[in-house]
């Protein structure tokens, strides 16, 4: 630990001379006394079924004292909080809860989880209980943060669409998820908004307005965009009534949907939120998985990639000899160099949250890793007594491999702090995650790729990056940027932000963020989907990514994704779906046997009626794209080093008022987990010269996706 006591030094030097001082050597001294004896007493004390947040607001409630400032959302309404992790559900636990006097709020069975407030003093008593595994405060959400009308409008040419094709989101449903809509009825006033507005909430207070009016600001930028669509907002707290919403959205939202063929939910939903430390960032966390299992349902989902790139460090645990703290400058351990300290600036009256992951399977890590929070001014690690919460939970075997921890500063002055990675007991070196959201600045070691949190790293949403609308052809600085965990390419596309909004509620007028960015992509989509009302979540993905705005190399890329969303492409295409059949048999082991029939009817808009090729990918059911090889007998190419395709429908070609039914059999090689799959098929003009891959055909032009005549999209199984 060398290095961090280094920086003691220098810090309490500087601090001292510029004070006219010496530094007298039994500061330093003092300062290493007292790492010694409070890790002693902490690590004496971590608690193995209560998280170290909880612990210190339970200290606090039992010694009567004042809650941490930054510890205030997790005591309110008459008790704390907290999600109680069960090792196995029974109904029978929810009985014996409510003896210990558990005000149960949300059991979500499936998951082992009971959302409940719990009275103050009494965790430890509920943490003895058998069945009881865990007790940690709820996950909660980051937003991506009429008389107004969006300048995306333009950028996104979804004017066009209204003027020049009389499409306007009618017949379609838009719900927004988010921690409230305060200053709705304002905005319903002014014309932002129509007087219809279907509103509830998930909360545990039932209150719809919560406690953030970006949910109004969302749905102006949608109504803007498709004023006939019908508006739905749903408000949530953490991760559970989050899950609750979208199910509710997708099955019962507004009664029977005759579109989607159900007894109710909406046709689109669209969120702004990020989540941490629910699970890795690889699409597996559960609120990840209940959006894959909405759109498996029918609903397209759209949300935010997060504004992370500049709150983001990752890598690999690495320690200098005799140290037990991560050296973020790992090259070397030299005088100077290695540097165990990752600076941070908090501005006063703010606070800061930050969240570690480690690759542990989740509920069984037995490597122990800390979060520590170190003063740079005065040259000490500060601990609960100086206002830090958490960062200390006990991982033995059987916990999480995640740390949270958060601070406030009360002052009138920025505090200069550091986020220390301390390995407590030997912990074996991890691939170590860590985010900052919030108000501080993180001031060094900033790695903006795999900056995609849970939610913004679901299989089969579309998650969305930010453009400023004047300069829309740049990234936004903090627009989060990919791959997912599993090496997914992430966002999928990139929309306008930094738009106005009327500001009611206490909203900014000016909206920036990628939450902007998503809720100006579901508009988009629900004009797709209003043109043409048969598409299927899969259809409807691949009519909006397909004719962007390519932008970024490679292309694709984990900054803008597949491009700049085109609305006017994008109707256009979706107006005119080709349709084809499709056969599949398997010849032996690894290879697929594919027949295809393709039938595209000329275009109504004017387009050009010769068309000879059509070009073919695979999307797998792990939320994977596939394409093929320049070959179309060799083996598929990964979406992340994408190929040419070759066209397989050669020298075909019709004349104006006829249409092509083309057959073509061939197989390839394809690799996957057995289940269904998806088929993509595009179809290309006489003429065209196609470029990159399947997605980049309709965009590698000024055209505004002109190349690009038609995307057909069709399921198929893997025995």
């Amino acid at each position: 630990m060398y290095a961090i006591w280094r920086r003691m030094v220098k810090t309490s030097a500087l601090a001292l001379a510029v004070l006219g001082a010496s530094l007298p050597q039994v500061a330093f001294g003092q300062t290493i006394e007292r790492i010694s004896l409070e890790g002693k007493e902490a690590r004496a004390t971590k608690h193995p079924k209560i998280s170290s947040s909880l612990g210190h607001v339970e200290t606090a409630v039992r010694g009567s004292q004042p809650l941490p400032e930054s510890a205030h959302r997790s005591a309110y309404g008459g008790g704390i909080q907290v999600y109680i992790h069960l090792a196995d559900y029974d109904a029978n636990y929810v009985s014996r809860l409510i003896e210990k006097g558990v005000q149960i709020e949300i059991v979500e069975a499936p998951l082992k989880i009971i959302q409940a407030r719990v009275p103050p003093g009494t965790l430890e008593s509920i943490a003895q209980l058998p069945f009881v595994r865990f007790i940690g405060e709820p996950e909660q959400p980051s937003p991506n943060v009429g008389s107004k009308n969006t300048e995306a409008d333009g950028v996104l040419r979804s004017n066009l669409v209204r003027s020049s094709l009389g499409v306007n989101g009618s017949g379609i449903r838009v719900a927004v998820i988010q921690l409230g809509f305060m200053g709705l009825a304002a905005s319903q006033a002014s014309g932002d908004l129509p007087a219809r507005i279907a509103t509830s909430s998930t909360r545990a207070d039932g209150s719809v307005a919560g406690d953030s009016a970006e949910g109004t600001a969302m749905l102006e930028l949608i109504h803007d965009i498709a004023p006939g669509a019908q508006l739905f907002g749903v408000s949530i707290s953490n991760s559970l009534e989050f899950v609750a919403a979208v199910n509710f959205l997708a099955d019962v939202a507004g009664g029977a949907n005759p579109r989607r063929g159900t007894s109710g939910g909406v046709d689109i939903i669209v969120d702004d939120l990020s989540f941490f430390n629910i699970g890795p960032y690889d699409g597996t966390s559960f609120i990840s998985q209940a959006i894959t299992a909405a759109v498996d349902r029918g609903v397209a989902y759209f949300t935010s990639a997060g504004n992370h790139a500049e709150r983001h460090w990752r890598g690999f645990y690495s320690a200098c000899p005799g140290s037990n703290f991560h050296r973020f400058n790992v090259p070397s351990c030299g005088p100077g160099v290695a540097d165990e300290v990752l600076d941070i600036r908090l501005p006063a009256n703010s606070d800061f949250r930050v969240f570690l992951q480690w690759n542990d399977p989740f509920g069984a890590s037995g490597n122990d890793y800390d979060l520590r929070l170190f003063d740079r001014d005065s040259g000490q690690l500060l601990t609960a007594a100086d206002g830090v919460v958490g960062g200390r939970n006990l991982q033995n075997g059987t916990q999480n491999p995640t740390e949270f921890m958060s601070f406030t500063n009360s002052g009138g002055g920025t505090r200069n702090l550091g986020i220390v990675i301390e390995n407590v007991g030997g912990a074996q070196p991890r691939q170590l995650e860590l985010f900052l959201p919030g108000s501080a600045v993180q001031e060094q070691y900033v790695i903006p790729d795999h900056s995609l949190p849970n939610v913004g790293d679901a299989k089969k949403a579309i998650s969305l990056g930010a453009v400023n609308w004047q300069t829309p052809n740049s990234i936004q600085n903090y627009s989060s940027r990919g791959p997912t965990l599993d090496g997914r390419v992430k966002p999928e596309g990139v929309a306008p932000d930094c738009v106005s909004v009327t500001g009611n509620g206490g909203f900014p007028t000016t909206f920036c963020g990628t939450s902007a960015s998503a809720p100006h992509a579901a508009a988009v989509a629900a004009l797709l989907l209003s043109a043409t009302p048969s598409l299927s979540p899969s259809q409807l993905y691949a009519a909006l990514i397909a004719p962007t705005v390519e932008l970024g190399t490679p292309f694709p890329n984990n900054t803008f994704g597949f491009g700049r969303i085109d609305a006017f492409a994008s109707t256009q295409l979706a107006k005119n779906q080709p349709t084809f059949g499709l056969s599949v048999a398997k010849p032996g082991p690894g290879q697929l046997s594919w027949t295809v029939s393709f039938n595209y009817p000329n275009p109504s808009f004017g387009a050009p009626t010769l068309f000879a090729d059509v070009y073919f990918g695979y999307l797998r059911p792990d939320g994977v794209l596939r394409f093929l090889g320049p070959d179309l007998s060799q083996s598929a190419g990964n979406l992340n080093n994408p190929q040419t395709f070759a066209s397989f429908l050669e020298s075909v070609a019709a004349d104006a008022g006829t249409s092509l039914a083309p057959t073509e059999a061939f197989w390839t090689p394809i690799s996957g987990p057995p289940g269904q799959y998806v088929a993509f098929f595009a179809a290309m003009p006489t003429g065209a010269a196609p470029s990159g891959n399947l997605w980049s055909l309709g965009s590698n032009a000024s055209n505004g996706g002109a190349n690009l005549q038609g995307i057909a999209v069709a399921p198929f199984s893997v025995p």
